[in-house]
């Protein structure tokens, strides 16, 4: 595509999240843009998966809590599935979870912005803009020695170092787990059957050293996959 043209072209957008007053909300601030617009929205995980790879936008945004894929499984995949494309696209996550190791696991998973659903729509729309050119961006509510730590390569604000024992397909099971999936339902999410979901299951807890889904809960509010509040909601393992 000609320089000129492409500079023409609208920063095309899908928006992913499971409040659908969200959703129109930022469609509205983001069609009201000279040089963007929403091309495709999402109110869960699995269904911005599919909208991402149909669409090939510039930029997805995300929030992080979504049935089916968490916005970081999300992202996991579209980096997986669209790396040999020569169309880059670009996360953005929107959320209300502003916590340090949060934030970092979202940098970790691949996107380029962490705005707050407390944020201005400016900002939103300033971190649609530094992701479709590939830069990185913050909101202002979140401390910048975050992202300067990330840059670093630090890991000094995450808690934990067992969680990169895990391969990157027992990190999605892991989070869909958190999510309160049950091992059929995740074998269905990920076309495997439920006896694979079974051993890496097995193996994710091995890993962690921990005994029980009830401390596999508590390691997850430990790392910033899971918020305090949501880790009560999990006494028992989900179903079989």
């Amino acid at each position: 595509m000609p320089v000129a043209e492409r500079d023409r072209r609208k920063i095309a957008v899908v928006l992913a999240d499971d409040h659908p007053l969200m959703r129109e909300g930022l469609a509205t601030v983001i069609d009201s843009q000279p040089d963007m617009h929403v091309v495709g929205q999402a109110s869960d995980g699995g269904e911005a998966l599919e909208i991402t790879r149909k669409l090939m936008p510039d930029v997805v945004l995300l929030d992080i809590s979504m049935p089916g894929f968490s916005g970081l499984g999300v992202i996991s995949q579209i980096k997986t599935c669209i790396s040999a494309s020569k169309q880059p696209v670009q996360a953005v996550i929107v959320t209300m979870y502003s916590r340090e190791s949060v934030v970092l696991r979202a940098l970790n998973a691949g996107a380029l912005g962490f705005v707050t659903k407390t944020s201005p729509s400016s900002e939103i729309i300033q971190a649609i803009h530094r992701a479709s050119r590939g830069d990185y961006y913050l909101s202002q509510d979140i401390s910048n020695r975050v992202i300067q730590e990330y840059l670093r390569g630090s890991q000094a604000h995450v808690p934990d170092t067992h969680y990169d024992r895990l391969t990157e397909r027992e990190q999605e099971i892991f989070h869909l787990l958190v999510e309160g999936h049950s091992n059929r339902s995740i074998a269905e999410l990920l076309c495997i059957s439920p006896a694979t979901v079974t051993r890496h299951r097995a193996n994710i807890m091995t890993k962690l050293e921990v005994h029980s889904f009830r401390e596999l809960m508590s390691y997850a509010v430990q790392i910033g996959l899971l918020e305090p509040e949501l880790d009560d909601l999990y006494d028992c393992p989900p179903e079989q």
